[in-house]
């Protein structure tokens, strides 16, 4: 698997150094044994730092944290020094695209499926045309209930739930590989078919390594390719973002 290119790679480097605490989730998806080589390996190169461990899905470790937040007044987080010039070359390297569209199906669809399988769709391309994911969610809003896809680097998710009842219970499936299309993502717990008449709302975020206009390509084109539900999209960005141009910089000795 490739990996990110070293200038996006300081970016988040420095963003860990800045941070007064780091928060690891989805520790569901790791044993026992790559969670304390992460902890071992957090602990040497970020010293001094407190780290949780959670999993937001499980609910493991959030109690700690929760505790933490109401217990703790934050310092302000750490002041380091930063390469502006090469924070800004790694910025440029990643494109950002967000859309809005109106989906209306063409038949009968099931939207937990079909936003699967779009999304599978769309990081074969990406990988193939060497695009290393920073993140890409993408959702489904119909009838009362969302549908959403996550691939945060190398991980994913699909989740179901009932926006008009917080209490409703979650339908997920998570792959532990770091490809999505590998996986036959099959979410249970019940079905999400709908009438065909049944107008739905799709939101994309999609940040990955690459020119914006070519990420946003493989996104558009994807959802032309597929027959299923005719999808509008209403509004579409896709930038790079701009060189950070401090108003205040604190020097450090």
């Amino acid at each position: 698997k490739r990996d990110f290119h070293r200038d996006v790679g300081y970016i988040y480097r420095k963003q860990l150094e800045e941070a007064e605490w780091l928060v690891v989730n989805k520790c569901d998806l790791l044993s026992a044994d790559d969670l304390a080589d992460l902890q071992a390996r957090l602990d040497r190169d970020y010293p001094g730092k407190r780290v949780f461990l959670l999993s937001a899905k499980t609910g493991e470790g959030l109690e700690e944290w929760f505790a933490a937040l109401l217990q703790h007044e934050t310092a302000g987080g750490q002041e380091v020094e930063v390469d502006y010039e090469r924070y800004a070359e790694g910025e440029a390297l990643l494109g950002w695209v967000k859309s809005e569209a109106r989906c209306q199906p063409r038949e009968e669809v099931d939207w937990g499926q079909w936003l699967a399988q779009v999304a599978r769709t769309i990081a074969t391309r990406l990988e193939e045309a060497g695009h290393e994911v920073g993140h890409f969610k993408m959702s489904v809003e119909a009838n009362g209930r969302r549908y959403r896809v996550h691939q945060v680097m190398s991980g994913e998710e699909v989740v179901s739930e009932n926006t008009s009842d917080p209490r409703a219970g979650r339908l997920s499936s998570t792959g532990e590989t770091p490809v999505l299309p590998a996986e036959q993502l099959r979410p249970t717990g019940g079905t999400s078919v709908l009438p065909a008449k049944q107008e739905a709302t799709l939101l994309v975020n999609l940040r990955a390594e690459g020119e914006a206009k070519a990420l946003k390509a493989i996104v558009t084109q994807t959802f032309d390719a597929q027959s299923e539900v005719e999808v509008l999209f209403q509004k579409q960005a896709a930038f790079q973002p701009g060189k950070p141009v401090p108003v205040h910089r604190i020097a450090i000795a």
